[in-house]
């Protein structure tokens, strides 16, 4: 026992010490600090149109797919509800945003991070990895294009984009010394603009270059988890500083009126009461849905589209939840009461199957979402960290809204939803974020200083081949004065779609979640827990920070 302490904490020492500065990708120029510039003269913080005034930097060459085989399909779906392709209120349509949605499945985790510690891997604290199925520490976007047959996201190759952020974790569960990553269920991806806060009815001014790459959500560098001066983002509170003393008053500030700022992660669940919140628990160690996010324990089978329960061991059943079992996949949902109303009975579920009779849970869905950096200093495709060249939007109070630095481009923002099996106040109280730990471990911080969930962040690195992107962003998001439109199921104009980019649709393109069967317990509530080996203990806290 004392001899494996002793291997940790060596190989502890060893990341940390390797991991103290941010090694530049080869295939990325130099950054160099674009000083944010905020109006201080009370006009208004127009950021650069890029169809008049061009980004300086130097973009990646493209590398396009071989071919549209199994890839794209013309005349995109429609479920008969929501036009995957609706024009927005701007331009004459009824459509509220300007998006782009796709879906993408998880692929691995690694203690890597290609952005924040390039070439040096298992430096990092333990990551996930959706999208690209061969991100790693050596990553860059030839890598990722050269290595797109691998990806998890829809439409294969089209999409080789590596997205990451911090694992969930549950430590040491059974007592035996054996940590777990708690595998997501699944991820919608959005790139997103809403006309109603941009302010002009033009869309997005400015496209996302090939090869960019950035962080955003915590401030992993920050010397303190509190917003502003000393804190999260306190090289950019700077800049707003300097800015408020020139007026001769605060008129920006990197949070909203409810103290949060804009990449800030929350944690979401549906029927709960609230319904969100930004830990997943409380600095006192209760539940911040206050017992109202839950599951239910049974006994049911499914014949078609009738679930029959015979047994309730524990909770209400309710319309909305997600079921789960050993028997069941796709994870349906519970439509409507039959003869059950909470109890036994029969339940009509949204997916046709055939289950024999065994113990089910239905479960509220439970989701992380958060909004990616949209203000882009439009000459770097890097930074050393990853978050100093796209950067937060800030919060300008005499106007009431986020906005970019006037001498920055905006570009989509990535958002995120991230969903979990969850069974319960009894399962998460439970989890952590691997983040959370490197964090707490590097300041001496307890979880009541530093509740879990505070940290969450996550990591882009373009893999598209942007033929495709650009015209997502033109027809979608609008970017250079286009027409833009709501782009459902994962349609980029409005006569094709990526395959497997929508939910409950088959095919090659978008490739099933990896199985880690062999990695988990056989515990039925444990289910998507993924054994993470030995060697990588150190990686739950290592905080590949720079000093």
């Amino acid at each position: 026992m004392v001899k494996r302490l002793l291997l940790a904490l060596s190989l502890l020492a060893s990341q940390m010490v390797y991991a103290q500065s941010f090694p530049k990708p080869p295939d990325v120029a130099a950054f160099t600090q674009v000083a944010p510039q905020l109006d201080t003269s009370g006009g208004t913080n127009t950021p650069i149109d890029s169809t008049i005034t061009p980004m300086p930097v130097t973009a990646l060459t493209n590398i396009p797919i071989p071919s549209n085989t199994n890839r794209i399909v013309s005349d995109g779906p429609y479920d008969g509800t929501v036009s995957p392709f609706c024009k927005t209120i701007p331009f004459g349509g009824t459509c509220t945003e300007n998006k782009f949605r796709t879906l993408a499945d998880f692929s691995h985790m690694l203690p890597d991070d290609p952005i924040r510690n390039y070439g040096r891997p298992g430096t990092s604290h333990l990551h996930c990895f959706f999208g690209g199925g061969s991100t790693n520490a050596y990553s860059t976007y030839k890598t990722l294009r050269q290595h797109a047959l691998e990806s998890k996201a829809a439409g294969t190759d089209v999409n080789g984009t590596g997205y990451w952020h911090p694992c969930m974790v549950v430590l040491n569960p059974y007592g035996d010394g054996k940590n777990f990553a708690i595998k997501p269920s699944f991820y919608i991806v959005y790139y997103t603009e809403n006309p109603a806060t941009d302010g002009t009815g033009t869309g997005i001014k400015t496209h996302i270059p090939v090869g960019l790459r950035y962080v955003f959500g915590f401030d992993m560098d920050a010397a303190s988890p509190t917003v502003g001066t000393g804190g999260q983002y306190a090289w950019l509170q700077s800049y707003l500083d300097a800015a408020n003393t020139a007026i001769g008053h605060t008129r920006y500030r990197l949070t909203d009126s409810n103290g949060h700022y804009s990449t800030q992660a929350q944690y979401a669940c549906t029927g709960a009461t609230p319904n969100s919140a930004y830990v997943i628990k409380n600095s006192d160690g209760s539940d911040p849905f206050g017992g109202t996010c839950e599951s239910a324990q049974f006994t049911g089978s499914i014949s078609g589209t009738t679930l029959t329960v015979t047994a309730v061991a524990s909770g209400t059943i309710k319309t909305g939840t997600i079921l789960s079992g050993q028997g069941i996949s796709s994870g349906p949902t519970i439509s409507s009461f039959g003869t059950g109303t909470g109890g036994t009975g029969t339940y009509n579920i949204s997916t046709s199957m055939t289950v024999a009779s065994e113990t089910m849970h239905a479960n509220q869905d439970f989701y992380i979402t958060l909004s990616g950096a949209r203000c882009y200093d439009g000459t770097n495709l890097w930074s050393a960290g990853g978050y100093k060249h796209v950067i937060p939007s800030i919060y300008d109070i005499d106007n009431s809204k986020f906005v970019c630095p006037k001498n920055y481009y905006q570009i989509p923002a990535l958002v995120l939803e991230i969903h979990y099996t969850q069974y319960g106040w009894a399962d998460r109280q439970r989890w952590d974020l691997s983040s959370d730990i490197s964090y707490r471990s590097a300041h001496s911080l307890t979880s009541a200083q530093l509740p879990p969930g505070t940290t969450f962040h996550t990591d882009w690195l373009f893999g598209w081949d942007n033929n495709i992107f650009l015209t997502a962003e033109q027809a979608c998001m609008g970017v250079e004065h286009n027409t833009g439109h709501e782009c459902n199921s994962s349609q980029y104009d409005s006569s094709h779609y990526l395959k497997g980019g929508f939910s409950g649709e088959s095919g090659v393109s978008r490739s099933p979640q990896i199985d880690f069967t062999a990695e988990e317990h056989f515990n039925e509530t444990d289910s998507g827990w993924m054994l993470i080996p030995s060697a990588w203990s150190g990686s739950l806290t290592n905080m590949h920070m720079h000093h």
